[in-house]
C-alpha cells in the first residue's frame, strides 16, 4: 500500500532497520517523510515467573531516533503487562509483534488508529482460528473455513506481512438485502474478483505463526477445563487451567508433507489435498474468508512435526519432552 494513503499517529510503536539488525520505539511525531521515535528495548532483567504467560517486556530506553515513515506491516502492538494478566487484551505464543510494559503511560488508541484498526482485526481472527481448530469432529482429513468483516488496511497489513504471491481468481457470491421501505427481500448474484493468499509452505506457516501466534495452527480437541471457581462481587474475573497431555489428540496445519506438483493453469479452492489456510479478501464486499485444511495427530506426533519448523524447542536436558506446563503454553495459547 502507498505510505501516503495511511497516517500513523504519535503513541503508536513501529520497528525498523538498523545496521545489526532492527530496532523498535514509540512515535513521538510524524512529518510528511519522516517520524521521530523514542527506541524502547526489551527489559530481561524484569521477566519473572508471573511473566511466563505474557509478550516480552519493553521499557523505554530515552533515546530518540529519526527515521524514514515506515511501512503499514512495520507496526508492533505494545499494552500494559495488567491487560494481558486480565485477559483483557488477547496474546499467544509465536505472536513476534505482540509485547507488554510496566511504564507508567498512557496507551490507549483511538478507534481509527492503524493500531486499533489492525489489532482488532488480527484479534478477532486469532480467536476464529483457535476456535476450529479446537474442534472435535472424528474424520482424518477436517476442512473448516469462516468469514469476517474487515478492513482494507488489515488486508494490505497481511499482503506485506506474508510476502507471498497474490492469487487473482473470479468467485461468485450469493447474499440477500433488504433495501426497501416495505421490507421486502432482494437476492443478488454477483461475481467478484478475489484476492488470495494461500499459506502452504513452512515458510508462509512461520510467518503465520509470528502474526497470530501459535494456535493459529494448532487446537486441542479435548473439552474446555470446567470453572468451578464463583465470580464474586468486587472480583473483575477468575480463571482455570487444564493441561494438555502427551497422547492427547490435536489439529494441526501440517504442511510438511505437502507434495507440489507443476503449476497448473486452473487454481482451486481444496488445494489439489494439500493443508494449508488460504485468506481470500473480496474488496466490493469488505471481507476475508479464511478456509482452512488440517489433519489430527497425538501430541507426541505434532511437537515432533512443530519442533521441525523450530517452534518448539526441546527442553533444557536435551530430551524430547515438555512438561504439561510447557505443552499448554505451546499448544493453548
Amino acid at each position: 500500500m502507498d505510505r501516503r494513503q495511511f497516517q500513523f499517529m504519535p503513541g503508536e510503536f513501529v520497528r525498523w532497520q538498523i545496521p545489526n539488525g532492527s530496532a523498535f520505539g514509540r512515535i513521538l511525531s510524524v512529518n510528511d517523510a519522516s517520524v521521530s521515535v523514542s527506541r524502547w528495548a526489551v527489559d530481561d532483567g524484569a521477566a519473572t515467573m508471573a511473566d511466563y504467560f505474557l509478550p516480552p517486556v519493553i521499557s523505554d530506553q530515552r533515546t530518540v531516533d529519526v527515521i524514514p515513515l515506515p511501512a503499514l506491516s512495520s507496526l508492533i502492538f505494545v499494552h500494559h503487562v495488567d491487560d494481558y494478566s486480565s485477559f483483557k487484551t488477547k496474546y499467544v505464543f509465536g505472536m513476534q509483534d505482540v509485547y507488554c510494559t510496566r511504564e507508567p503511560v498512557l496507551l490507549w488508541f483511538p478507534p481509527q488508529s492503524l493500531s486499533a484498526i489492525i489489532f482488532d482485526g488480527i484479534s478477532w481472527l486469532l480467536s476464529e482460528l483457535h476456535r476450529v481448530l479446537s474442534n472435535r469432529r472424528q474424520s482424518q482429513d477436517m476442512f473448516s473455513s469462516f468469514s469476517i468483516s474487515t478492513s482494507v488496511l488489515l488486508w494490505e497489513y497481511l499482503k506485506e506481512k506474508f510476502h507471498i504471491p497474490v492469487v487473482l481468481k473470479e468467485k461468485t457470491y450469493t447474499f440477500c438485502v433488504s433495501n426497501g421501505r416495505d421490507l421486502s427481500v432482494t437476492k443478488v448474484k454477483a461475481r467478484y474478483t478475489c484476492q488470495i493468499l494461500r499459506v502452504e509452505t513452512p515458510f508462509a506457516i512461520q510467518k503465520l505463526i509470528s502474526i497470530f501466534g501459535l494456535s493459529s495452527v494448532a487446537g486441542v480437541r479435548k473439552p474446555w477445563p470446567l470453572l468451578s471457581k464463583k465470580l464474586r462481587s468486587g472480583e473483575p474475573f477468575v480463571s482455570t487451567r487444564g493441561g494438555v497431555f502427551l497422547l492427547d489428540v490435536v489439529n494441526l496445519v501440517d504442511v510438511q508433507d505437502n507434495v507440489f506438483p507443476a503449476p497448473r493453469s486452473r487454481f482451486t479452492y481444496n488445494g489439489y489435498g494439500r493443508k494449508g489456510i488460504d485468506f481470500i479478501y473480496t474488496p466490493e464486499l469488505k471481507m476475508i474468508k479464511i478456509t482452512v485444511r488440517y489433519k489430527k495427530y497425538i501430541v507426541q506426533d505434532a511437537i515432533d512435526i512443530l519442533r521441525e519448523l523450530g517452534f518448539i524447542p526441546r527442553n533444557e536436558e536435551g530430551g524430547q519432552q515438555l512438561s504439561d506446563d510447557e505443552l499448554e503454553r505451546m499448544l493453548r495459547g
